[in-house]
């Protein structure tokens, strides 16, 4: 069932949506991880020493419904105000003016990510004095590149071009030509004295890794991203207006694998808005070229207006390289285009 939100003076909402009853449905979540773990310990004199190998392989597959694909539509009082003012929100729900329209589209339920990820590990403990331990160690690191399970089910970002790097296209690879990083160390060191038999004085100093979640370094950030999933968003080019009637529904659904054809290539040959800004201007085929850099990702244009979107900042500002936060083209729309942030 859609998401329905009526504003306004006697305004309800009801349905399913994260907004209305915190429902991300439909969703798919299937997450596994197979693991080998390896280790082993020698003593010898007063050193104890332990080697050890970790090896995981993780599959993500997610198919979420932040916005919901059945649609979530606001009816405001604006579309039914007079020049004076008033309007009822309700009277727009009932007249089936609706005045925002957004849901989530994707052209694949099977895109899922690839992660290998090898630790290893090797530590001793001196017992230098019956008083005194000392405990030393180094970790590695390494995770492999995430790749995805098949050609077209994610796009990469590339931050220093803006263009979006489609897997098993021009020469991508499923992971995205990412480069494997092995200077992950993480060293660690511990003292123990004994001062006496009831206190022991410790110490220590150690580096760990963290995998983070949401993309940072394996998840959603490459299938929850064009050419696999887009969120639809219709707005009305001027706030009285609504983009359609209950009567003729949203139109035709979106196919989020033909936004990136629809734009212009970068200096790799890959769909980009423009050299040096990531791509949170792509527009639809019916929109009008962005002039807008990333951090304007705010501002929306008409479908029917021939001038190019306001910038919210200083137009000097286009030119700057971008160097951080990977930004995914996720929003489109038939009447007003506006990109935000991946996830």
């Amino acid at each position: 069932m859609p998401a329905f939100a009526i504003n306004g003076t006697g305004g309800v909402s009801f349905g399913y949506s994260l907004g209305i009853n915190q429902c991300n449905c439909p969703l798919n979540e299937q997450e596994n991880e197979f693991q080998w773990v390896g280790n082993t310990t020698r003593t010898f004199g007063n050193h104890s020493l332990k080697l050890g190998v970790d090896w995981r392989f993780q599959q993500n597959l997610r198919v979420p419904s932040d916005t919901h694909r059945s649609g979530q539509l606001t009816f405001d009082p604006t579309t039914t105000q007079g020049p004076s003012g008033g309007g009822l929100g309700l009277a727009s729900f009932l007249l089936g003016q609706v005045q925002t329209f957004g849901r989530y589209v994707s052209n694949s339920t099977e895109a899922a990510e690839r992660q290998n990820r090898l630790f290893s590990y090797v530590q001793d403990t001196w017992k230098i004095t019956p008083k005194l331990t000392l405990n030393y160690g180094l970790r590695w690191e390494i995770y492999f590149p995430q790749y995805v399970n098949g050609k077209d089910n994610g796009g990469f970002q590339n931050l220093a071009t803006g263009e979006v790097m489609i897997t098993g296209e021009n020469g991508i690879g499923m992971n995205g030509n990412v480069k494997t990083a092995l200077t992950h160390f993480a060293p660690r060191l511990g003292i123990a004295y004994q001062l006496d038999p009831k206190t022991v004085v410790r110490a220590g100093y150690g580096r760990s890794y963290d995998v983070g979640v949401f993309g940072v370094s394996f998840g959603h950030n490459v299938t929850q991203n064009l050419p696999v999933l887009a969120n639809q968003s219709l707005n009305p080019s001027q706030p009285w207006l609504s983009v359609f009637t209950l009567a003729t529904g949203p139109g035709a659904v979106l196919d989020p694998s033909t936004i990136l054809s629809a734009q212009p290539k970068g200096p790799n040959g890959n769909p980009s808005c423009r050299t040096g800004l990531l791509p949170t201007c792509c527009r639809s085929p019916a929109t009008t070229p962005c002039d807008c850099p990333w951090w304007t990702r705010g501002t929306s244009l008409s479908s029917t207006s021939s001038r190019r979107a306001p910038c919210s900042r200083s137009p000097t500002w286009e030119t700057k390289a971008i160097t951080s936060l990977p930004v995914a083209p996720t929003t489109t729309s038939t009447s007003r285009t506006s990109w935000a942030l991946g996830h």
